[in-house]
């Protein structure tokens, strides 16, 4: 990867997380590690230390209007949602509260916020406003209810629900009525055809969910808000990329069959889907990034790969990892390695950059790059070091 801290012709605003050591003297003092949220130029200028404590920061998101962040302060074993202006001032936690909230969306408006919250004894869906009034459960099952996500217009909450035990998309409206798993089991589906599945794959999708039991993760509204993409788990055991019709009645297998595929994220211009994805044990060992063409259309199985690594390098820190860990790391193998992370991809204003975090570096620390949509080589912005994976978001 490029090196670069500058990447001419990128405009707009990041807000991310990074670990860094908080200065702190003695023995333990480069042991102490903090967390921090910044802001800096999409093109590696101006860095900004917005946030900063001794624990974790989570989850910043930028309000509609750019003016505000909105995340996650974990203190005492518990998350506190806090709201504070873009420039770090003014801080308040606005949840309030003995319980533990995650996972803050705004709604289009500004107005409100939607996130999770245990303070059931289970993690539901709850809205507020952005003030932190008027706190209310909306939506939530037995089990774990995750992933909230606006409509477009507002009137509506996506989210991903594991009341069978397995992850189902669920939608309900911004004031909780009508709950319902998006894909009715009782309801005929529409499974559409691409330009690159084959029909017999088609038919074994169809096939091996009678009852409309697809395993879906982490939905996304389209910019539009007719339809809503999700990772499925399908056929063959492997990961898929689905658009559905807003309403449920359709699905669309943009790519079938992509290991692990994660961090769905829309194209502000609603055209393309990008994301990340990991191969399994026994097979590849790469990870990258994809895009695809949202319609079905694209000429590729997979879309395009805009970054494809294989393992090298070490984990900085022993900093744990969700999913694949290495597959070096017992035994004789050597050097150790492990399998790349690609998280929080995030769409610039424009649709023509993606931005992402990654530990593909050869020290094995995490930071933000920055990739061209049609593909490039990515640009790493050098002051966003990170033992653990980065959260990034675009200012809107």
């Amino acid at each position: 990867d490029r090196t670069e801290t500058r990447n001419g012709g990128i405009s707009g605003r990041l807000v991310y997380t990074a670990t860094e050591p908080m200065g702190f003297h003695g023995l333990e003092g480069p042991l102490t590690i903090g967390n921090a949220i910044r802001t800096a130029d999409a093109n590696g200028a101006n860095h900004l230390r917005v946030r900063q404590l001794r624990g974790h920061l989570w989850s910043p998101v930028y309000s509609p209007d750019g003016k505000r962040i909105a995340f996650v302060h974990d203190a005492d074993g518990r998350g506190q949602i806090f709201v504070m202006n873009a420039d770090g001032s003014g801080a308040v936690n606005i949840s309030s509260n003995d319980a533990c909230d995650r996972s803050p969306r705004w709604s289009p408006d500004g107005k409100r916020l939607a996130f999770m919250s245990d303070r059931t004894g289970d993690w539901d869906i709850y809205i507020m406003n952005a003030d932190g009034s008027d706190q209310r459960r909306v939506a939530g099952n037995p089990g774990l209810d995750r992933a909230p996500a606006w409509s477009p217009d507002g009137t509506q909450i996506a989210w991903e629900s594991h009341v069978s035990g397995m992850p189902a998309v669920w939608i309900c409206g911004a004031d909780g009525q009508d709950s319902r798993p998006l894909i009715a089991p009782d309801r005929p589906l529409t499974i559409l055809p691409t330009e690159t599945i084959e029909p017999h794959d088609l038919e074994m999708i169809a096939s091996s969910s009678p009852d409309n039991s697809f395993y879906m993760m982490e939905p996304v509204w389209s910019p539009d808000g007719k339809r809503i993409a999700a990772a499925a788990l399908t056929t063959y055991s492997a990961t898929s990329v689905v658009v559905l019709d807003a309403d449920g009645s359709a699905m669309l297998p943009v790519i079938n069959r992509l290991p692990c595929a994660r961090d769905l994220v829309w194209s502000p211009d609603g055209a393309h889907l990008a994301g990340s994805w990991r191969t399994a044990p026994g097979e590849s060992e790469h990870s990258g990034i994809f895009v695809v063409k949202a319609d079905g259309t694209d000429e590729n199985e997979y879309g395009k790969w805009l970054v494809d690594v294989t393992p090298t390098g070490p984990r900085l820190g022993g900093a744990r990892r969700w999913g694949l860990m290495s597959w070096y790391s017992h035994g004789s193998a050597q050097p150790r390695r492990v399998v790349k992370t690609f998280t929080s991809i995030e769409w610039s204003p424009d649709s023509k950059t993606l931005a992402f975090s990654c530990d593909m570096h050869e020290t094995g620390a995490f930071y933000v790059y920055t990739i061209p949509a049609e593909g490039g080589d990515p640009a790493r912005i050098e002051l966003t070091r990170s033992a653990w994976p980065n959260e990034i978001m675009w200012r809107p």
